[in-house]
């Protein structure tokens, strides 16, 4: 068995966190990832107003630390915030040409060629965690229907016979709009 293969088995075992941080560890590596890595210098790339036009910046070097944190629970957490770099980016340079537009889209092309790899073989072997919201929103409905019938009265329609066991007396109850009769 080749490294190559060694190596992805080795990462199929690892919980969702050990293959993010794999897959970031990958991508950071990425010649593409350079302007990505770290808060947006404004000073170094000449953008002053950076932090007034995006306010809610995004890096990779801060995934990593949400990482370590323990605050991705899902793939889709992590995509998120990789979607923000990629947003960010695109608004604060919308000119396709920009060498930073044109780097943002060699990366978020790389990034999916992995993260989709990652993600399929995510959901087969978690599908729990994968799809946690949608796992959390069916228990609460769920929760909510039995909550429902818990809360509505208890009218058990037995058959007008029924047996009460195999030694015991079989009973039929037969109301009527003027009186009860035992049968």
């Amino acid at each position: 068995m080749g490294k190559q293969k060694k190596r992805d088995n080795k990462q199929k075992d690892l919980p969702l966190g050990g293959r993010l941080y794999e897959l970031l560890k990958n991508i950071v590596k990425l010649q593409s990832s350079e302007f990505f890595r770290v808060p947006v210098d404004a000073v170094k790339y000449n953008c002053q107003n950076y932090y007034e036009v995006i306010k809610h910046p995004m890096d990779l070097g801060t995934m990593k630390n949400k990482l370590l944190s323990g605050h991705y629970n899902t793939l889709a957490a992590f995509e998120s915030d990789f979607l923000h770099i990629i947003q960010n980016c695109t608004f604060y340079n919308p000119n396709p040409e920009h060498a930073v537009r044109k780097s943002c889209e060699k990366f978020n092309a790389s990034f999916y060629n992995k993260f989709n790899k990652l993600k399929e073989e995510y959901e087969m072997d978690e599908p729990v965690l994968v799809r946690g919201l949608q796992v959390m929103e069916q228990k609460e409905i769920e929760f909510q229907k039995r909550k429902m019938i818990d809360l509505q009265p208890e009218f058990i329609q037995k058959p007008s016979g029924y047996e009460l066991g195999a030694d015991q007396v079989v009973k039929k109850i037969k109301l009527s709009s003027h009186s009860l009769h035992l049968l």
